[in-house]
């Protein structure tokens, strides 16, 4: 009885170590030095599954790329501004005319994975390619 109670508290101290080191404060990077989104597409996943892939123009612009630029339906499209936030790491969106802003912090999670993280935790996980070419999915 003892060995499967020792058990399970080794496997809650994993699981909660797992948890701990989302959006960790040794995996966050320094935008206003590093700038990594500039003239890249984040390849944003939810973890409901919600997908989309954002340029970050030069400019500040943000491009959702939608199903391409050629497409007659769902075109490549100006949807909002980023620019990086005053808080290191930081980087904030602005959607609608500025009637919808987020805040995140970025961390860096290797292997050219990211999670952008607010003030309730991780919200977004991410790729980054560079240009406007899109992620692959639509």
């Amino acid at each position: 009885m003892k060995y499967v109670i020792v058990l399970g508290l080794a496997a809650s101290i994993a699981v909660s170590g797992e948890a701990f080191a989302v959006c960790d404060a040794a995996t966050q990077l320094d935008l206003s030095i590093d700038n990594i989104l500039v003239d890249k597409t984040v390849c944003a996943e939810k973890a409901n599954g919600d997908q989309w892939q954002e340029y970050h123009e030069p400019g500040g612009d943000l491009i959702d790329y939608k199903k391409g630029p050629n497409d007659p339906v769902d075109p490549t499209t100006s949807v909002g501004t980023w620019r990086l936030s005053n808080r290191a790491g930081g980087i904030c969106y602005s959607y609608g005319g500025g009637n919808f802003n987020y805040c995140y912090s970025v961390h860096d999670i290797g292997n050219g994975n990211y999670e952008f993280c607010n003030n309730n935790g991780l919200d977004v996980t991410a790729k980054l390619v560079p240009g406007n070419g899109g992620c692959g999915f639509n």
